[in-house]
């Protein structure tokens, strides 16, 4: 203990513990000196200290050593994002109590210790010191959890990580980068009192940065304002508790309130580009003015979304849009061959980027990579548009249909027999989906460049005539 106190204070006067030492003819002799050279150590320490020295390996650089194990093992790599230098600990899939732990012997006063750590698919997990637990909750990337100690007299505090696994799949306990900290001598209230505004001022932290990561033109313009007032109204900077708690409630309100504006509003630009191409196509008019009155609405309901504080106030736009984009088709018409209003926007979900809603099916289908796809099934999927006035219409998809095995199937096709026979339809019109065979490409879409991507990429035909059909959902996105 001695050793390790002048080590990391050689200035560090130990006379009056070493003739109490040597003075000793009993235990309690021995301990008496040891409570000095503790209580000497102690009263040389500035608040703020960093005692990380007095952690043996903090970092695990030398594998265990200094640390009682119980089933974790030293790694390497860097999956772990919390590792600093080489080695970090870890236990993979643990199956029941896995940790470390360390005995210091410290003098009376505050301390804070702080670990790199993560737990991921495991019961439970915890950074502790002495008799103070923090929980680990973050399962996918590393956090620096911190747990603080009173230590109302000298003597031994143990340090330690420690987790509860069932052997999950992928279930994953990680720790790194030991710290300590003296926070000072204090006084039973005055610690209660440090705590509750350590736990304000990041409460108040975590509230400040979610307002800060809201982009500007994710949400109206109107709101983003009013969010900014909120955030410089609520800066708060070397505060009390209660300044840093009230705070914190006004940002994490506003917060939610812009959050509640973020998916409506990225509806309605979606929505707007749609009606502006639309507008933007020459035209000729059936119904009088047509046109203007379009043009008028997405104005007038653009205007409305950007000093909107509210989702009703947006959803009413889009609502007002959608059935100005069906009026004015109806009073008028593209006015070049070859040219059309895309009213694409007036179906629900027609990329499948929102899984299958907004579309009615006997079996739901699997959604990946932005499209759907139905694996050895009878199938209907559907959605209907209601209110589109009279006219001609062209349904179009990028759709296949492989009708069995990839290399069967594209030696049928090119002898010359099809046997897709999914179809695409609008009310009782009906088109044939190609077969995977027909636009089979000459070079694989995946891969190393060298090797087709198997099972992305299905090889396909004889060799010196190799075709290349997508073979997975990642393939058929390309």
């Amino acid at each position: 203990m001695k050793t390790k106190y002048l080590a990391f204070n050689d200035n560090l006067d130990v006379t009056e513990a070493d003739a109490l030492y040597q003075a000793a003819k009993t235990v309690d002799g021995i301990q008496a000196a040891i409570d000095k050279l503790i209580s000497i150590f102690g009263t040389s320490l500035a608040d703020g200290t960093d005692l990380t020295g007095l952690i043996t390996n903090p970092s695990f650089e030398s594998g265990f050593t200094g640390w009682t194990n119980n089933g974790m093992a030293t790694q390497n790599n860097s999956s772990f994002l919390g590792k600093v230098g080489t080695n970090y600990g870890e236990a993979w899939q643990p199956n029941g109590t896995k940790g470390v732990s360390q005995t210091l012997t410290l003098s009376k006063g505050a301390y804070r210790l702080t670990a790199n750590s993560l737990a991921r698919g495991v019961t439970s997990a915890k950074l502790y010191i002495g008799t103070k637990e923090t929980a680990i909750t973050i399962a996918d990337a590393s956090n620096n959890y911190r747990a603080d100690i009173l230590s109302t007299n000298n003597g031994d505090v143990i340090i330690g990580f420690e987790g509860v696994g069932t052997g999950a799949g992928a279930s994953w306990l990680c720790v790194d980068n030991f710290q300590l900290t003296y926070l000072g001598d204090m006084s039973s209230e005055d610690f209660e009192a440090f705590e509750a505004l350590t736990e304000a001022t990041e409460a108040y932290d975590v509230a400040l940065a979610d307002a800060q990561s809201i982009a500007q033109n994710s949400i109206p313009a109107t709101a983003y304002s009013n969010l900014q007032t909120t955030i410089n109204n609520n800066t708060v900077t070397n505060g009390k508790t209660e300044q840093y708690n009230n705070a914190a409630s006004a940002l994490s309100t506003a917060t939610t309130a812009a959050l509640a504006l973020v998916a409506p509003y990225s509806a309605w630009n979606k929505l707007k580009t749609s009606a502006n191409a639309i507008a933007a196509v020459k035209y000729t008019e059936t119904a009088s003015d047509s046109h203007n009155i379009f043009t008028d609405a997405i104005n007038t309901q653009t205007g409305n979304v950007e000093n909107a504080t509210s989702t009703e106030t947006i959803e009413t736009a889009i609502t007002t849009i959608i059935a100005a984009i069906k009026t004015y088709i109806a009073g008028a018409e593209p006015k070049n061959d070859g040219e059309y209003f895309d009213i694409t926007c007036l179906m629900t979900n027609p990329n499948f980027d929102d899984s299958h809603n907004g579309w009615t099916k006997n079996i739901a289908p699997g959604v990946n990579w932005s499209n759907c796809e139905y694996y050895e099934k009878e199938f209907d999927i559907n959605q209907t548009v209601t209110g589109l006035p009279t006219g001609s219409y062209s349904l179009s998809v990028q759709a296949f249909q492989r009708p069995g095995w990839a290399g069967g199937v594209y030696t049928d096709y090119v002898n010359g027999t099809d046997n897709a026979s999914s179809v695409l339809y609008i009310n009782s019109i009906t088109s044939n989906v190609k077969n995977i065979a027909a636009d089979a490409q000459s070079a694989y879409k995946l891969g190393d460049g060298s090797n087709f991507d198997w099972p992305n990429d299905s090889r396909v035909g004889s060799e010196g005539n190799y075709k290349y059909v997508p073979n997975s959902q990642q393939g058929a996105n390309l």
